[in-house]
């Protein structure tokens, strides 16, 4: 499965479904360049690829479908993904927009239960079996759990941090660990530009940068 999402709630909440499903998932940061993205689906082809249904992001999947024609896709709803109306999104998209659905039978809506981490799962023991695969190339548990740990070092109790990469890396996944394990707040936006950053850590309280 590859996971074609920039940073939303969803992201997590996929990557530890895949994983207690003992599958290993493809992390990849939609910005990255069309040269790059080539490279990695050329290497290891999905047979499915979860996406959203925010502009720019479908326009780039769909000039690299091409190259996988046999993958299925699945749109989540970027909506349901914010806590507030539908209405309100376009600010943060910046132009972006929200998109309807490709007229391409390989693609449909998510089924939430795609995302939903099984019952009794716990994340902050979460353990699989060989490598991750990310666009910087691949990275163990033991190099993940070792960041993780070097953060939490670093971790007063009750912060909120602000994530400037993509959850896609290896800065991504080691603060997501350790905030899940220390019970800090990890915000996230799927905006990484230099002016949205500012903006939230102006108004979101933030304690530290993640970068």
């Amino acid at each position: 499965m590859l996971l074609f999402l920039p940073n939303t709630p969803l992201w997590p909440r996929l990557l530890f479904a895949v994983l207690a499903a003992g599958r290993q998932p493809l992390l990849v940061d939609p910005r990255s360049p069309l040269e790059e993205l080539e490279a990695l689906m050329t290497a290891r082809p999905p047979s499915l690829i979860v996406t959203i249904d925010i502009g720019r992001v479908l326009d780039k999947l769909l000039r690299l479908l091409p190259l996988v024609p046999q993958a299925e896709v699945r749109v989540a709803r970027f909506a349901a993904e914010l806590p507030f109306p539908r209405n309100l999104l376009f600010p943060l998209l910046r132009g972006g927009g929200l998109a309807n659905l490709p007229d391409d039978p390989r693609f449909s809506r998510l089924n939430e239960g795609m995302a939903a981490v099984p019952a009794g799962f716990s994340e902050a023991n979460l353990t699989w079996s060989g490598p991750l695969t990310l666009p910087s190339g691949e990275t163990s548990q033991e190099d993940l759990a070792a960041g993780s740990a070097q953060l939490k070092a670093e971790t007063k109790a009750k912060e909120r941090w602000l994530l400037t990469v993509p959850f896609a890396s290896r800065t991504g996944l080691t603060s997501l660990l350790a905030a899940l394990e220390t019970g800090q707040t990890l915000v996230v936006t799927p905006r990484l530009d230099q002016g949205s950053l500012d903006k939230l850590e102006r108004t979101g309280r933030i304690d530290r940068r993640i970068s």
